[in-house]
C-alpha cells in the first residue's frame, strides 16, 4: 500500500531534476537549484510525517486489538460462604400452585406492589418455581443466609433471577438489591449475582410502594457495586441450589451490604421484565397494560408484567411501629381472643399449641386484606388479628 505514494514521490523529483537540466545554466541557476532542492526536502519531510502518522495508526490498532484479547485478571475469593440453617426473620407468600390449574390466582395486589404472578402472558402457563411459599433468612456474622423455598423443583437452567430488596431506612424504597441468576448446582458461586443501589433514591416513585403514572424518568437500581466478584469485595454475594432439597436455593451476602442498624427486607423471582432499572415496576406499567392473574378481573389475563414473584416486607434487627410501607402480617393465626396478643395456648408455646409464639397485627384501616406487622402486643384502640411473631 506505501509503494504507490514512494513511487510518485520519485517520479516527481525526477521531473524537476529534468526540468532544470534543460533549463540550462543562467543568472538563475543557482536560485532554481536551490528551490528544487527546497522542494524535495519539503516533500521528504511531508512524506516522512504520513509515514509516522501511518506507524502511530497501525501501533493504536495493534494495541486495541491486544486490550480486547487479553485475559481479564483472576478473581481471588477471600471469603467463603458455608450456611447456618434455621431463620431469624421470615418472610411467607401466597402461593399460587392450587389455582394454576384454572391458571388464575387471587393472590396478587399490583397496586401496591405485591407481585403474585408466576405465570405466563396471554396463555396463563404457571411456573411452580416462580412461586414463593417462604424465604427464610438468618444470620452468621459475617454472612446472611437466606433460603428460598419453591412450590416446585427449579428448572435445569434458566436465566430467571432470584433477589433479595433492602429497605435500610424503613421508607417503603429500597435501597439495596442483590440480584442473583439460577445457579448450575450447589456449589457456592458469584456467578451471575449483582448487589446494585438506589444511590439516586427514586425507587418507589412519589409514593413508595404505591402504584403511580408510568415515570420513564425513574432509573431504578442504576449502580452496581458488585457484578459477579468485581467490586470492593470480591466476596460480598453469592448462590447456590440447595444441596438436599430440588424446591430450594440459597442467597449468601454480607451483612455490610446492609449495615448494623436493622433493615426491612422482601423477596423476588422473577422471569419476566427481568430488570431492576424499572423498579418498582408498578410505576412503569398501567394494571391496563401489566394485566391480572385473576381470571375475575377486567384486566386479565397477564400482559406486559408476567413471570414474576413477590413477597411483603419483614425486618430484622430493629422493631417496627406499624406504620413502615410493606410490612408482613406474619402468619395469621385464628384463635379465639386474638388481639391481645396473649395467644390461648399453654405456658409452653405461648400460642396456638404448635409452639408458635403469637402476637397481634393491626388490620389495614382501608379493608385491604392486608394487615401491619406482627408486633407482641396490639397497639391500643387498634383492631388486631392474632399472627405468628418471626
Amino acid at each position: 500500500m506505501k509503494r504507490k505514494p514512494l513511487f510518485n514521490l520519485v517520479l516527481g523529483i525526477l521531473v524537476i531534476i529534468v526540468l532544470s537540466a534543460c533549463s540550462g545554466q543562467d543568472s538563475d541557476g543557482d536560485d532554481l537549484s536551490d528551490a528544487v532542492a527546497q522542494g524535495v526536502a519539503a516533500t521528504l519531510t511531508k512524506q516522512a510525517w504520513n509515514d509516522e502518522l501511518e506507524s502511530a495508526h497501525q501501533t493504536e490498532e495493534v494495541a486495541e486489538q491486544e486490550e480486547e484479547t487479553a485475559t481479564p485478571e483472576p478473581i481471588v475469593h477471600v471469603v467463603f460462604p458455608d450456611y447456618l440453617p434455621g431463620s431469624n426473620t421470615f418472610v411467607s407468600d401466597f402461593s399460587s400452585l392450587d389455582y394454576a390449574p384454572e391458571k388464575t390466582t387471587p393472590g396478587d395486589y399490583f397496586q401496591m406492589n405485591r407481585m403474585e404472578r408466576p405465570f405466563s402472558a396471554e396463555d396463563m402457563e404457571y411456573f411452580a418455581d416462580l412461586d414463593i411459599i417462604r424465604v427464610n433468612l438468618k444470620a452468621d456474622s459475617p454472612w446472611f443466609y437466606a433460603t428460598f423455598i419453591l412450590a416446585g423443583d427449579l428448572r435445569d437452567e434458566g436465566n430467571i433471577h432470584y433477589a433479595l430488596e433492602f429497605d435500610l431506612d424503613t421508607d417503603g424504597r429500597g435501597d439495596f438489591l442483590v440480584w442473583a441468576v439460577l445457579p448450575s448446582d450447589s456449589e457456592w458461586t458469584t456467578d451471575g449475582v449483582q448487589v446494585l443501589e438506589d444511590a439516586d433514591d427514586d425507587v418507589g416513585g412519589v409514593y413508595p410502594l404505591q402504584m403511580e403514572d408510568p415515570n420513564p424518568d425513574l432509573n431504578g437500581y442504576e449502580k452496581t457495586i458488585f457484578d459477579a466478584g468485581v467490586g470492593d469485595d470480591p466476596d460480598l454475594a453469592w448462590i447456590r441450589r440447595d444441596p438436599e432439597e430440588t424446591k430450594q436455593l440459597q442467597i449468601a451476602f454480607k451483612e455490610s451490604i446492609v449495615g448494623s442498624d436493622g433493615f426491612l427486607w422482601s423477596a423476588w423471582a422473577d422471569d419476566g421484565l427481568m430488570d431492576p432499572a424499572l423498579f418498582d415496576y408498578n410505576d412503569q406499567f398501567t394494571l391496563e397494560d401489566a394485566g391480572s392473574p385473576h381470571n375475575e378481573n377486567q384486566e386479565y389475563p397477564l400482559k406486559l408484567v408476567y413471570q414474576v414473584d413477590s413477597t411483603c416486607r419483614s425486618w430484622y434487627g430493629m422493631t417496627p411501629i406499624g406504620t413502615e410501607p410493606g410490612l408482613c402480617a406474619g402468619e395469621y393465626a385464628d384463635q379465639p381472643g386474638a388481639g391481645n396478643g396473649d395467644g390461648n395456648g399453654d405456658d409452653n408455646d405461648n400460642g396456638n399449641g404448635n409452639g408458635d409464639k403469637l402476637g397481634s397485627c393491626v388490620v389495614d384501616p382501608t379493608g385491604l386484606p392486608v394487615c401491619g406487622p406482627c408486633l407482641p402486643t396490639c397497639p391500643q384502640d387498634q383492631n388486631c388479628i392474632a399472627c405468628v411473631l418471626p
